[in-house]
């Protein structure tokens, strides 16, 4: 397989990668703090916030990246991207941050989630050993993150609202402002 570069020469092709990566960050950052905001705003448990919103801000240039390699035939490299992705964010990110400060965590609050991650790695992986993910597959996966998504977000208004992993979050009032 032959592959014919996008750019001329080696400057101009690291200063389009330098461009994209200073885009991805601003774009991503902006994204991540704008919903985040968003959601404080109308109440939502940083909890919620960190677990729905961010999560999603966080994986959109993985799905931008998995549907390109989809559509052109690559679903070695989608398969790759997300298991990827969630090494790198559970191995790396919660790694590194827990080097630089202790993370203090309340099982109890976060118990369905971690069960859940395991339980969706385990299909994930079972799924793989067939060889083969069926369009059922993807579609029960969708459906899973809509109903997750939504009652996580309902959640909220059948507790109090005013604690999160750590504990209270400060300014716990409906109209926080950022």
């Amino acid at each position: 397989m032959s592959i014919d570069p996008n750019f001329p020469n080696l400057y101009l092709s690291l200063l389009a990668l330098t461009g994209g990566l200073v885009m991805l960050v601003a774009g991503g950052g902006g994204l991540v703090s704008g919903a985040a905001k968003f959601a404080l705003r109308h109440g939502m448990r940083l909890m919620v916030v960190g677990l729905t919103i961010v999560a999603f801000g966080t994986s959109m240039p993985e799905l931008f990246v998995s549907i390109n390699a989809a559509l052109h035939g690559h679903t070695d490299i989608m398969i790759g991207n997300v298991v990827g992705s969630n090494i790198a964010n559970i191995g790396l990110v919660l790694a590194v941050s827990a080097l630089l400060m202790a993370l203090p965590v309340n099982f109890r609050k976060i118990r369905k989630e971690i069960f859940l991650v395991v339980g969706i790695s385990m299909l994930v992986a079972g799924i793989s050993y067939l060889g083969y993910f069926q369009r059922f597959f993807g579609v029960l996966f969708v459906g899973g993150l809509i109903f997750y998504t939504v009652n996580a977000c309902r959640s909220k208004n059948s507790r109090d609202g005013n604690s999160d992993l750590a504990g209270d979050r400060t300014g716990t009032d409906s109209n926080l402002k950022i």
